[in-house]
């Protein structure tokens, strides 16, 4: 039994420990693949796994993302803001001195006058064809009522002015209030809504019709002198306005204003008379009661200074009506003693004779009116006048040169 219990142990256990043997062989044990056998096992590994038909995978490069324009992106807390480096502007040193540009000296505009004017232009036709057009508040029917049949602008001009003159009256009202700080100047749609106005408003109106006719023209703002106490009167500011019209490429004064009639708000009122040395106005003779503000508006090649025009004599209509020029003495205050001769001299035109003589202020009933001088020596040479008056009253008043019964020419005088 036990002999038969050792067999059987031997038979089970002789190939273990067989086995076991084996194994312990320093040749047979179990060693660690290197990196190649691994790659080839790989491959294969990849070979059995691989499907029947290719594959083709395209590379997509990695792309940086879109960045917006500076202006479109949102400030970063912590980034600063750019700073722009400024150029500091080069100096000139003292052995480069700048150079100024060549500019060119002002040159007065061009200057028109009548006789620029073709000789077939008929005033009297467009007068009347001007007087014969009703009123109208609506300024663009107005507008073309006078100018439909006239093709020329000095025509069209011409018709515009002759109206404005005759229909619109002279507002003695509105120049108090805007004395007084109350009123304002009407523009061209209120000047015929009222049938009124003052001086700025019979400019807009004469600007607006000639715009809309195809007239180039400009209202002009300055002084003017309308009265006898301008004479050596230092001038502030602006008092009145009238216009410029460019007609053939040439510039012509015009004052409708004045062209409506004379008078004074303080006296007698405004009464109508056409005047029409002021349309198509000569600028020298303008130039004695008009001073613009802008020197250029003179139209002179020689513009005329403040003090010039402060101190002139008062020039009335007459003096352009009857065509004179040169008047002398050219200062409006004369300062003389009592009895001393004083010698007043101007030029006209045609070569005619008036009867010339100078008048005083002097007081009757109440009322201060001109006084015809009698009996004072006069000379006329060569188109040229001379007077020569001694002043026998002491004071201070007012001389007026009289020709052809019209007062021409005012003075201050000073008698010691």
């Amino acid at each position: 039994m036990t002999t038969r219990l050792l067999l059987l142990l031997i038979f089970y256990l002789s190939p273990i420990a067989l086995t076991a043997q084996f194994y312990s062989f320093p040749e047979y044990k179990k060693q660690k693949p290197s990196k190649k056998q691994q790659q080839n096992t790989y491959q294969k590994q990849q070979r059995r796994t691989a499907p029947a038909y290719p594959t083709y995978q395209t590379r997509v490069p990695s792309r940086p993302e879109p960045v917006p324009p500076a202006r479109y992106r949102k400030p970063s807390m912590r980034s600063k803001p750019p700073t722009v480096k400024k150029t500091p502007p080069k100096t000139p040193t003292a052995k480069t001195p700048p150079k100024r540009p060549n500019r060119p000296k002002p040159v007065p505009p061009a200057v028109g006058s009548k006789k620029a004017i073709p000789h077939t232009f008929n005033y009297a036709r467009v007068d009347a064809q001007a007087l014969n057009v009703g009123y109208s508040k609506d300024v663009r029917k107005l507008t073309y009522a006078l100018t439909q049949n006239l093709h020329q602008d000095y025509e069209k001009a011409r018709a515009i002015f002759r109206w404005i003159a005759d229909n619109i009256e002279y507002d003695c009202q509105l120049s108090k209030q805007m004395k007084e700080g109350k009123g304002h100047n009407r523009n061209a749609d209120e000047v015929l809504d009222k049938g009124k106005a003052v001086c700025g408003g019979y400019s807009a109106l004469l600007a607006k019709m000639c715009e809309l006719a195809g007239v180039r023209c400009e209202i002009v703002r300055g002084f003017a002198r309308s009265k006898l106490e301008h004479i050596g009167y230092e001038m502030k500011g602006n008092n009145h306005a009238w216009n410029v019209i460019n007609l053939q490429g040439r510039w012509y004064l015009m004052d409708v204003t004045w062209a409506a009639g004379y008078g004074s708000c303080n006296g007698g009122g405004f009464e109508k008379e056409w005047k029409e040395a002021y349309f198509l106005a000569d600028p020298q003779h303008f130039a004695k009661n008009h001073f613009p503000q802008n020197p250029k508006w003179q139209l002179l090649q020689n513009p005329v200074k403040l003090d010039t025009y402060s101190q002139a004599p008062h020039h009335w209509y007459a003096y352009f009506d009857l065509g004179m020029q040169n008047l002398a003495p050219q200062t409006g205050v004369l300062n003389v003693r009592k009895n001393q001769p004083v010698v007043f001299s101007f030029t006209v035109y045609k070569n005619q004779q008036y009867p010339f003589t100078i008048g005083l202020e002097e007081k009757r009933d109440g009322k201060t009116g001109v006084v015809p001088q009698q009996n004072v020596p006069v000379t006329f040479n060569d188109g040229k006048y001379e007077l020569s008056y001694r002043f026998e009253k002491k004071g201070e008043y007012y001389a007026h040169l009289i020709v052809d019964e019209q007062i021409v020419a005012s003075y201050k005088m000073v008698v010691k």
